[in-house]
């Protein structure tokens, strides 16, 4: 945790982070094989993680956000960080 950015900036990053790793444990869990009965909760616990993933990320890209350089600069990190993850479960 970074003491110097402003509380919610953090709070933005920890969120995105905590979603970040949601959507990768369904990486993993989709590598392992979901069973069929259990894929339609899986996907959509997905798709609710991956959408709150990308509406925090946006402010890491957005002139005027509100968010200082170094909170825009970390979030633009962890969306590469989501890319990467991407382009290696594919």
């Amino acid at each position: 945790m970074n003491t110097d950015l402003p509380q919610l900036e953090q709070t933005i990053i920890d969120i995105a982070r905590q979603e970040l790793a949601a959507v990768a444990a369904f990486y993993r869990k989709r590598e392992a094989g979901i069973e069929s009965a259990h894929f339609d909760e899986a996907w959509s616990e997905y798709l609710a993680r991956y959408h709150a993933l990308s509406t925090l990320l946006v402010l890491g890209q957005l002139p005027n956000s509100g968010m200082s350089e170094e909170g825009a600069r970390t979030l633009r990190e962890i969306e590469a960080e989501y890319v990467a993850l991407r382009v290696s479960a594919n």
